[in-house]
């Protein structure tokens, strides 16, 4: 939540202000539609026009360094499936 509301401060959305949903979805639409994942005991995942809740039970012992290990996963996907596009394997 801490990165969450600094990205928010620097777009001038109170990140505690209204549904979690919408706020979510206004600060991915103040970056133009990039792609927000905010973690918490639900998680919202907005693009700005989209949001989704994912409310399922995690983990109840959550370790430092899951969102820096989801970002890494999150990354590498994003690779494979610009590699897959450009057809670098071929």
């Amino acid at each position: 939540m801490v990165e969450f509301a600094r990205l928010c401060t620097t777009k001038g959305i109170d990140p505690l202000a209204g549904d979690h949903t919408q706020v979510c979805q206004k600060l991915a639409e103040s970056f133009g539609g990039v792609t927000i994942l905010q973690k918490g005991p639900k998680d919202y995942i907005s693009n700005g026009k989209q949001t989704v809740v994912c409310d399922l039970t995690g983990g109840l012992k959550r370790s430092g360094g899951q969102g820096d290990t989801l970002t890494g996963a999150l990354v590498t996907m994003l690779a494979w499936k610009v590699a897959y596009q450009e057809k670098l394997w071929e």
